[in-house]
């Protein structure tokens, strides 16, 4: 039959029959061969960075991937001269709005510095600073975790623990939200993150 017409031909010759070079692309979900082309954007779940395709021959040419671990976690590290939040009494303080658990937040807070962890609050100015900070960034007051470890009454990062303002009872939620209290590390909660700057 011819498309064009609808008539029916009466000989089909091999050369009619085939359509053509068509290239449909494989969606995401179907299996693709090695030689079609991927139309699919690679993007790094961590850094939420686009990745670069490698070739098969750069990829060869590589050395070992511990030896990629070592250069994309140096690459992650800032340098304790360079602060993207705010540097207050010679410490940077940066607000991470990612939901993390208490460990996997100081777990962060340490690829930002060698000397990296949660913030630790030693007087009401600084409790301030960081209030402004966390509800600058999000329009509203926000769970965030700092680094105090209540059972053991210090900071992750060794500092005194001298000052507190702890919200009365710890289980009002109506109070004041800059208030401080007590909370199960596997919750879920953005985070303050803090490292002394170089001199």
């Amino acid at each position: 039959m011819n498309l064009n017409t609808g008539l029916v031909k009466e000989h089909v010759s091999e050369m009619d029959r085939r359509v053509g070079p068509v290239y449909t692309p494989s969606s995401v979900d179907e299996f693709r061969q090695g030689t079609e082309n991927s139309q699919k954007t690679l993007v790094d779940i961590r850094s939420g960075w686009i990745i670069r395709p490698v070739g098969e021959m750069e990829r060869s040419m590589k050395l070992t991937p511990q030896d990629d671990r070592l250069v994309s976690a140096k690459a992650e590290t800032h340098s304790e001269t360079e602060c993207v939040g705010e540097v207050i009494d010679g410490h940077c303080y940066q607000f991470n709005p990612t939901l993390m658990t208490f460990s996997e937040a100081e777990s962060s807070c340490s690829i930002l510095s060698p000397h990296g962890h949660l913030a630790s609050v030693t007087n009401g100015d600084l409790h301030s600073c960081l209030v402004s900070m966390v509800t600058r960034a999000t329009k509203s007051p926000v769970l965030t975790w700092l680094g105090g470890v209540v059972k053991q009454s210090e900071w992750t990062d060794g500092s005194a623990w001298g000052y507190s303002d702890w919200m009365p009872g710890h289980t009002d939620r109506q109070a004041d939200e800059s208030w401080w209290t007590a909370a199960d590390c596997e919750l879920k909660r953005a985070s303050i993150c803090s490292f002394p700057m170089a001199a």
